[in-house]
């Protein structure tokens, strides 16, 4: 009978730690999942950042060459 118990006993601690590897798998592919996601979005707002100072560097050369215009016309 010990040896009946202790049999059921070491298959449900293989399958409790089978489980464990599992639920451990499925937390860390969660984990790279979540990590893609935020590199993904900080990209974009990189990009986005980028492209907003491109823009502004932009009005501010247009803005430079009107008021240069406006100085030679003056």
């Amino acid at each position: 009978l010990e040896h009946v118990v202790l049999d059921d006993a070491d298959r449900v601690a293989d399958d409790g730690i089978g489980a464990l590897q599992v639920v451990r798998t499925s937390l860390q592919n969660q984990q790279n999942l979540l990590s893609l996601t935020a590199i993904s979005r900080l990209e974009g707002l990189i990009g986005d950042g980028v492209e907003a100072e491109q823009d502004l560097a932009q009005r501010f050369s247009e803005a430079g060459n009107h008021i240069g215009g406006a100085e030679h016309a003056g």
